[in-house]
């Protein structure tokens, strides 16, 4: 007998009977040892072979008869050559997979626990298992004992035992009574849990739907949502109504919860602006920053050399000028309007004036394109203020306290840039520095929170040029001229004979798909004599529709990598991965130096162990990257790429499906963003009719943010 009157049983799982994937009850029969198959019921996510010590109650239903009502149970190691091959196997431990757990038992026998415990050495008396392989499963094993307990607890409430290990990480010996306390803590204090996650154990645990804890998680759940959205803040009723809808609930009691959100510095009410601390003071610190820049240069009283004047229109003049007189400047253009001129004139006129000049983009593909337009060195911003990524948190090691070196730095395709990044990266240039701000403001704007670009130049307080002519060696691009009439709000023109602009028209979604594999695959090679896999990027609007991302991506899959014998394969949820495959990073992974956007192509899969390994030759340093299994959620095909995924990268040839379908997603920015994205060729699949809209529909999703509200206030004060 246990505390509260609870009974205490140990036995091997034998049998599923049922299982509710909604609210994980359970009828499991327990081979109770030495004593029989007995019925235990609850709320339990096990596995059949595993072996458990449950606390709880003998109860009598009146249909089923004697029943185990299970109130809690921890998992215990299994004592059977069956049951440790089949606990090796399940991918509890990080580097066994099935076949590496038949071996050890075969080897080992009874022992193979213990001797993964205490002298995992002796693994290497099996082929393929070095030391280093062996110490990590040892150590592995034995940093798992002590959180199995809170592994098998967070099962009943499906959370994975990756995110186990960092909970217990997090919380240590504490975890479970925390959540027991406060599940919705796992949102509000980690990094990856969510408010929904939280929100269904908390649920399952029975507790009040109009609790503080949930109401006041909840609130703080809507914000980052919409920062997800881009937005720097939310209105504050707008806010309140979110909040509200996310929770179901009415908007009275969330305006108390507001106030007591803003007592405990959870949020910031600035006005009627309802912040997140960080976005906050990433915003307000951004216009301090870049007006102390922009005040902090004295006009040297250079000149433009003459032997480059000759070069250079007059508008390039002014903005070379501008780098060369003020503190911070900002050049806009379209494609073909003479930025990469521009900005190598402003890097050999610092040069030549000794400066340290630095250059920079958001991520390695646009970093690689500066480097090979400038013959410098570009960093990407990330790698450039020396980020590291510990306890969940990123951190950047240069700083206000530790600034960067440097008397110029260059950023290319800023418009890329958002509203925390820019904040780090301001704090990190020393008084007294030249910054230079080069990008598309009609571009889509960047994927993380504001529209820090558009508001610069919108403040009316940075000096900024915008570079408008197409020079001559680009006119006869019709890609470059049909960016600036989609710019302009003009149709562009399609199909002209010996030009690089067309237009096949698809009405049947259908058949979209298979129109665009036969041209990756088939018109295209012939027609331009380019490698299919390396040169043509496939592009698409939305990524679920009959024509959208992932449909074109399964179709491309089969034909430029079919299956075969010798091309291993994984599943992943509903992605299959394939030897050779072409992928994408999905998320910054900060542990392995991939950010979210890189392309690679798969190398090697080791099906024993559940490991690929993916080669990223765009990324800054040309990396290959192992993934395990719980790491797969951050790849995904990348045959066809959505075009916000696109941004900052350029592909020699583009084929965008444009259709009726992606109505929602029809503008002008998004058209636009995706035919810029070519060097040589666009091919767009789809209807005129989908063009046309648009081109006329040129509202920009509307992002709250204040920075150019900020900027002029604090160039005001001063």
């Amino acid at each position: 007998m246990t505390e509260n009157g609870l009974v205490s049983i140990e036995g091997t799982v034998e049998r599923i009977q049922y299982h509710n994937e909604t609210n994980g009850y359970s009828v499991v029969w327990l081979d109770e040892n030495e004593k029989g198959a007995v019925v235990i019921v609850g709320t339990l996510h096990l596995r059949e072979g595993d072996m458990i010590s449950a606390n709880g109650r003998w109860i009598v239903h009146p249909q089923y008869g004697e029943q185990f009502q299970v109130h809690s149970c921890l998992p215990l190691l299994p004592a059977t050559l069956k049951g440790i091959e089949r606990y090796l196997a399940s991918g509890a431990i990080k580097g066994v997979g099935p076949k590496t757990a038949s071996r050890l038992v075969d080897r080992f026998g009874l022992e193979t626990l213990e001797i993964i415990e205490k002298t995992p050495l002796r693994l290497t008396e099996l082929s393929g298992i070095g030391p280093v392989k062996a110490e990590a499963i040892g150590q592995c094993f034995n940093s798992q004992q002590g959180i199995r307990p809170l592994m098998l607890f967070l099962e009943n409430y499906d959370i994975s035992p990756a995110f186990a290990a960092r909970i217990y990480k997090f919380y240590g010996e504490t975890a479970i009574s925390i959540i027991r306390d406060n599940p919705y803590r796992l949102a509000d204090e980690m990094v990856g849990i969510g408010f929904k996650t939280a929100d269904k154990i908390a649920a399952r645990m029975g507790m009040d739907e109009n609790s503080p804890y949930r109401l006041a998680s909840g609130f703080l759940y809507t914000l980052r949502e919409q920062s997800f959205a881009g937005h720097v803040f939310l209105p504050q009723q707008e806010a309140v109504a979110r909040a509200a809808e996310v929770l179901g609930t009415g908007t009275n009691c969330l305006e108390d919860i507001l106030i007591s959100l803003v007592a405990g510095k959870q949020v910031i009410l600035d006005d009627d602006r309802v912040y997140l601390p960080v976005q906050f003071w990433a915003e307000h610190n951004t216009a301090v920053y870049l007006t102390a820049l922009r005040e902090g240069v004295k006009n040297p009283g250079w000149t433009l050399p003459g032997a480059l004047i000759g070069n250079l229109s007059q508008r390039q003049r002014e903005a070379v000028e501008l780098a060369m007189r003020e503190g911070v400047v900002v050049i806009t253009g379209g494609p073909g309007t003479g930025k990469t001129t521009t900005l190598r004139t402003i890097l050999q006129v610092m040069e030549e004036a000794d400066l340290h000049v630095q250059l920079a983009a958001p991520t390695g593909r646009a970093a690689k394109r500066m480097t090979e337009a400038t013959g410098r060195e570009a960093r990407t911003l990330h790698r450039l203020l020396e980020y590291s990524y510990t306890e969940g948190a990123l951190q950047f090691q240069r700083n206000q306290q530790r600034p960067l070196e440097l008397d110029v730095i260059i950023i290319d395709e800023v418009s890329m840039v958002d509203n925390m990044l820019m904040y780090h990266l301001l704090q990190a240039i020393p008084a007294g520095s030249r910054l230079v701000l080069v990008g598309d403001a009609d571009q889509l704007p960047s994927v993380g929170p504001g529209s820090v670009l558009r508001d610069i130049v919108a403040s009316g307080t940075i000096p900024c040029i915008h570079l408008d002519e197409i020079f001559r060696q680009d006119q006869a691009s019709m890609i470059i001229l049909n960016a600036h009439r989609i710019n302009h709000g003009e149709q562009p023109c399609f199909n002209k004979p010996g030009t690089d602009f067309f237009l096949i028209e698809q009405k049947e979604p259908g058949k979209i798909a298979g129109t665009v594999v036969d041209l990756c695959t088939r018109r295209l090679p012939g027609f331009t004599q380019c490698n299919p896999l390396e040169d043509i990027q496939v592009l698409a609007p939305m990524k679920r529709s009959t024509a959208g991302v992932e449909q074109l991506n399964r179709e491309l899959q089969k034909a430029y990598n079919p299956p075969a014998v010798d091309k291993p394969e994984i599943i992943h949820r509903e992605t299959l991965l394939r030897l050779g495959d072409k992928v994408m990073q999905v998320k910054n992974n900060y542990d392995k130096s991939v950010f979210n956007g890189d392309m690679g192509i798969i190398q090697e899969i080791d099906l024993d162990d559940g490991v690929l390994w993916v080669r990223f030759p765009d990324n800054e340093r040309d990396v290959v990257v192992p993934y395990e299994k719980s790491e797969l959620e951050e790849l995904t095909l990348a045959y066809a790429i959505s075009v916000h995924k696109s941004q900052g990268s350029e592909f020699s040839i583009v084929v965008m499906v444009i259709t009726p379908q992606h109505n929602i997603m029809l503008q002008r920015n998004l058209l636009y963003t995706g035919i810029t994205r070519a060097r040589s060729l666009v091919v767009l699949v789809g209807t005129q009719a989908a063009v046309n809209k648009a081109v006329q529909n040129n509202r920009v999703s509307e992002r709250f943010t204040h920075l150019a509200e900020r900027l002029r206030a604090v160039s005001g004060k001063r």
